[in-house]
C-alpha cells in the first residue's frame, strides 16, 4: 500500500511539475509567458451624445473577506479595482459632477471612507496600482457618497442611466456602490456638423432631409428647418421620406390639412416602394389619424 501511494505521489508531482518545466524552458527562449490573472481585465465602453467614455479596469472578488476597511482601507488611495490602475478615457470634454475635465486618458483613483469617497483623476494613467501615484498629478478630485447595495461578489464598473447628454457611472463591489454624473456638450457640435453638412451638401437631398429631421425633432435652426425641408423636397419629390418630413413640418405650424394630404401621399409611396416590407406604415397612419382629431 505505502509503495502504491508513493507512486501515486511521484505520478501526481510529475503532472504538476511539468508544465512549469515546460513554461520555465520556453521563457529560457525568450518567449512570453500569459497567465490569467485572480482578477481579471475588463473594459466598459459608452457613447453619450458623439462623445466616447472607456474604462479599463480589473475585477477582484470578495471570497469570502470583508472588503471595507480590511482589503480596501479606509482614508487611503485606492487603484479602484486591482493589479494595473483603473483609467477612464474622454474622447471630448466633460463634466464629472460637474467638475471640468479635459478630452485625455486618466487614472480613476479613490479614497473610500464609511461616510464620502473622494474621486480623483490623476494624470498618470500608467501605473502599477498606486505605486506612481503623485497628488500634485491630480487633475480633478470630488466628493462622492457611498450607498448601500445588494451583494455585489466581484468588483465592477458600469455606465448607465444613459440619457441624451448625461450617464451614471456606478462603481460597485461587496455591499456598497458609488454614483457620480458624467455630462457632455454636445448642442454646439451638433450644430457645427449640421453647418458644415448643409454647406457642402450641392444636390444632395438625404443631408437636408437628415439635417432637417434632426432639427425638427430637437428645436435646432428652426429658422432654417422648412428651407432646407423644400430643399430636400425640390431634389427628390418621389420619395416617402420627403413627403413625411414636409407632413411634421406642417403640423408644427398648425396647418394640420396639409400635413394629412403629405402624410397620405408618404404613405402611398411608401407602400409603392416597399409593399409589405414598409415598416413606417404604422407610423404614419397614427400621425394622420392624430392630426385628423385636432
Amino acid at each position: 500500500m505505502v509503495k502504491k501511494l508513493i507512486t501515486l505521489l511521484i505520478i501526481s508531482l510529475c503532472f504538476y511539475l511539468l508544465p512549469q518545466l515546460i513554461i520555465a524552458q520556453e521563457s529560457t527562449k525568450g518567449n512570453k509567458v500569459v497567465l490569467p490573472y485572480s482578477s481579471p481585465h475588463a473594459t466598459v465602453e459608452q457613447i453619450i451624445g458623439l462623445t466616447t467614455i472607456k474604462i479599463e479596469y480589473y475585477r477582484p472578488s470578495v471570497r469570502g473577506r470583508n472588503i471595507w476597511g480590511e482589503i480596501v482601507p479606509y482614508d487611503k488611495v485606492w487603484r479602484t479595482g486591482a493589479n494595473q490602475a483603473t483609467t477612464i478615457e474622454f474622447s471630448d470634454d466633460v463634466l464629472l459632477n460637474d467638475k471640468q475635465v479635459k478630452a485625455g486618458k486618466y487614472a480613476l483613483y479613490t479614497i473610500p471612507t464609511k461616510k464620502e469617497w473622494t474621486i480623483l483623476l490623476n494624470k498618470n494613467a500608467d501605473s502599477w496600482g498606486t505605486e506612481s501615484y503623485r497628488e500634485e498629478d491630480n487633475v480633478v478630485a470630488f466628493k462622492a457618497k457611498p450607498l448601500k447595495s445588494s451583494f455585489e461578489e466581484t468588483f465592477d464598473i458600469e455606465i448607465s442611466n444613459i440619457e441624451k447628454v448625461t450617464a451614471d457611472i456606478f462603481i460597485k463591489w461587496e455591499n456598497i456602490v458609488v454614483p457620480f454624473t458624467i455630462r457632455v456638450e454636445l448642442e454646439e457640435k451638433v450644430k457645427q456638423q449640421i453647418i458644415n453638412a448643409i454647406t457642402y451638401a450641392n444636390d444632395d437631398w438625404e443631408v437636408y432631409a437628415t439635417c432637417a429631421d434632426y432639427c425638427l425633432r430637437n428645436n435646432l435652426f428652426a429658422d432654417k428647418v422648412g428651407e432646407w425641408i423644400d430643399k430636400a423636397f425640390q431634389l427628390n419629390p418621389k420619395t416617402f421620406r420627403t413627403h413625411w418630413l414636409k407632413a411634421d413640418w406642417l403640423a408644427t405650424q398648425g396647418d394640420f390639412q396639409a400635413a394629412i394630404q403629405m402624410a397620405q401621399k408618404a404613405l402611398t409611396l411608401g407602400l409603392a416602394e416597399r409593399g409589405e416590407k414598409f415598416i413606417y406604415r404604422a407610423d404614419l397612419e397614427r400621425a394622420i389619424k392624430l392630426w385628423q382629431s385636432k
